[in-house]
């Protein structure tokens, strides 16, 4: 009785296990819309590469923090991070600016949410 038991556990833990994995998985693909910059037609994307690259800005004392809306007071550091996707396009344009198609792909990095706020080393959300 007492190895059924454990197999009935290890059994359930497992399907817990897999569910919180297929929860977790990121958002699906949803393809956005920018223009060519050879011929400023509107493209709809084709592919992405989530989180392609971040950027982590400081806002020394005396200067405004766009993240806090405040002004850093005298002796702090507020430091701030966010990600960005990069969307890939193809543009199907007929427009004879198009010489060959190296001049139609192009790419747009789109701007996540500020990810991350610390002052003075300590996290703020």
């Amino acid at each position: 009785m007492n190895s059924m038991m454990k197999k009935a556990i290890t059994i359930c833990l497992s399907l817990c296990l897999i569910l919180a994995m297929t929860l977790t998985v990121e958002a699906k693909y949803v393809p956005k819309q920018w223009r060519c910059k050879t011929c400023n037609k509107t493209c709809t994307s084709y592919g992405y590469d989530p989180k392609y690259g971040g950027v982590t800005q400081t806002q020394n004392a005396g200067n405004y923090c766009p993240v806090c809306k405040e002004i850093v007071p005298a002796g702090e550091v507020h430091m701030y991070m966010w990600d960005f996707d990069r969307y890939y396009f193809l543009c199907d344009s007929s427009s004879g600016k198009h010489k060959n198609y190296q001049d139609r792909v192009f790419y747009h990095d789109f701007e996540q949410p500020v990810s991350e706020h610390y002052t003075n080393g300590i996290r703020d959300f």
